[in-house]
């Protein structure tokens, strides 16, 4: 399956003071990592390994981390 290198998954918002930390969450809808079968007519799950990264800007993406959807060994994942 092709996908684009980057896509859009979600966004959470945090007003800070400088130097301050926090800890944000950001719920990535199940349909983002599935595709649509037309042999079997239904959106389906597509197994890999998708990189996922956050920053402030698509320009600035410091955060990554990586999860394994649908394979064997998967990590658990809650997928809205």
């Amino acid at each position: 399956m092709e996908r684009p290198a980057l896509w859009f998954a979600g966004a959470a918002v945090s007003e800070l003071p400088a130097g301050a930390e926090d800890t944000v969450s950001v719920t990535i809808p199940r349909r983002l990592f599935e595709h649509w079968d037309t042999a079997a007519g239904s959106w389906s799950l597509e197994p890999g390994i998708f990189h996922l990264r956050a920053g402030t800007s698509s320009a600035d993406l410091p955060l990554m981390t990586d999860i394994r959807v649908g394979l064997a060994g998967a990590d658990a994942l809650r997928l809205g």
